[in-house]
């Protein structure tokens, strides 16, 4: 993904090539053909590069959304949904506990979806605030329900978790100035 250091440097030499190029005419004061042609190469690579960057950004952004896409499609298929379901209704006080009773399949399939939104999100690869958008109390009711229980092998949830728990007390505070003011 272009950075805006990236295209700080690509706008600056495009820009010194320009100012070159214009020192160079005015030095002259009788532009050749050869200098114009000069000027008028230095103004297409400008737009080129300008629209090289430009499109590399759109296409970022667009790899972002479809992510986002492809992750909805699955917390929404039917599996997934009946997966949650039953891991969100079922009491239990321990991982063990919840073991013994049920089975694993559903809460894998539960953790294995936040933890790969937890490294998609440690990566970049997706937007903390649209993560927060979809998943935001989802994410806080399984780490209510399991505790520290079962979570010692699931870095990238706890990140997740951590992440959106940040990202709630930064709406919180920006809620409370602005009704403050």
């Amino acid at each position: 993904m272009v950075n805006v250091a990236e295209i700080s440097a690509a706008v600056a030499v495009a820009g010194v090539l320009v100012a070159v190029s214009y020192y160079i005419l005015d030095v002259s004061n009788q532009a050749s053909v050869t200098e114009i042609s000069a000027v008028v190469a230095v103004a297409g690579v400008l737009v080129a590069v300008s629209y090289y960057l430009l499109d590399v950004r759109n296409q970022a952004i667009a790899r972002k959304t479809d992510l986002v896409i492809r992750l909805y499609s699955i917390i929404s298929s039917k599996d997934f949904l009946e997966a949650w379901e039953k891991f969100r209704d079922r009491e239990f006080k321990s991982l063990s506990d919840y073991k013994e009773e049920y089975g694993l399949v559903e809460y894998n399939q539960v953790m294995a979806l936040f933890e790969e939104v937890g490294v998609l999100l440690q990566r970049k690869l997706i937007d903390a605030g649209i993560v927060f958008d979809l998943f935001g109390d989802e994410i806080k009711n399984v780490k209510e329900k399991l505790g520290q229980t079962g979570l010692k092998d699931r870095r990238a949830f706890e990140y997740l978790y951590n992440e959106m728990k940040k990202r709630e007390q930064r709406m919180k505070k920006t809620l409370l100035s602005s009704v403050s003011r």
